[in-house]
């Protein structure tokens, strides 16, 4: 039955709204939200028909709508029938920054700031700042000869996810970085004479990315993240390092907040 033909059987909001909810639990959204507005012309104060107006647009895929029917239903006092989970589910929709590190690598010395900006419901972009002192792994020595030095890291990550709700849930994406390493090897032949070189090396590293991110309450986040990606250095100075070109899974694991 379609609205015009409903509209001779019923006058008052509350028959609209019913009709709109066996639309919506049929899975017929956009008949649904037909109803539910017939019904708020006609009781324009019912918090209830918003949120269900609100409803229909998340599980259409309109997130922003969705929020904004919502918020007005909040300021008409409410829904008392919305659970817990709807309202945890609202406040995880209005993160649209976020700001993380690896911890672990942090012990280590390799230090990265990761920004990620939410730019639609379903897709976010994210950029990845990294340093690395001399006190990091980057630190190796081996007989009477040693590496040190310092490193620098850019990257950038399009991360798409599934079910429509950055920044929380699965996604996936491409991610792109570039690190730099400035290094010294020291070496001696055991007689006391030191002999010092320097070198910088470049890698370039593109791939994809699968993670799973939580956002909990006060925006305190967890993600984990798995990749694999082509790897590919170069290098100049007076210590020359192989070409290499390889494919490499790698696993991480952030900690941030979100706001």
């Amino acid at each position: 039955m379609n609205l015009f033909a409903f509209n001779a059987y019923c006058e008052r909001a509350a028959d609209y709204f019913n009709a709109g909810t066996a639309a919506y639990l049929a899975g017929n959204y956009s008949n649904a939200l037909k109803y539910l507005n017939a019904a708020i012309k006609l009781d324009v104060r019912n918090p209830k028909y918003y949120s269900a107006v609100g409803d229909c647009y998340k599980q259409m895929g309109n997130i922003e709508k969705a929020l904004v029917y919502y918020d007005y239903a909040d300021k008409l006092g409410g829904v008392p029938q919305e659970d817990y989970y709807e309202k945890k589910e609202k406040e995880s929709l209005s993160y649209s920054n976020l700001i993380a590190t690896n911890p672990v690598t942090l012990s280590l010395g390799l230090m990265d700031i990761y920004y990620e900006r939410r730019i639609f419901d379903s897709l976010s972009l994210g950029i990845d700042l990294g340093y690395a002192w001399t006190t990091s792994i980057i630190d190796l020595s081996f007989g009477n000869a040693g590496f040190s030095g310092i490193g620098y890291s850019l990257g950038g990550r399009v991360n798409w996810f599934f079910q429509k709700k950055a920044l929380t849930g699965f996604f996936l994406g491409p991610e792109l970085y570039y690190y730099g390493y400035s290094m010294t090897l020291n070496s001696n032949d055991g007689s006391g004479v030191t002999d010092v070189s320097k070198a910088t090396i470049f890698i370039i590293t593109a791939g994809l990315h699968l993670g799973y991110r939580m956002i909990f309450d006060g925006g305190f986040s967890l993600d984990g993240i798995f990749s694999v990606n082509y790897l590919s250095n170069f290098s100049d100075g007076s210590v020359q390092f192989a070409k290499i070109a390889l494919i490499l899974p790698a696993v991480g694991a952030n900690a941030g907040y979100a706001f």
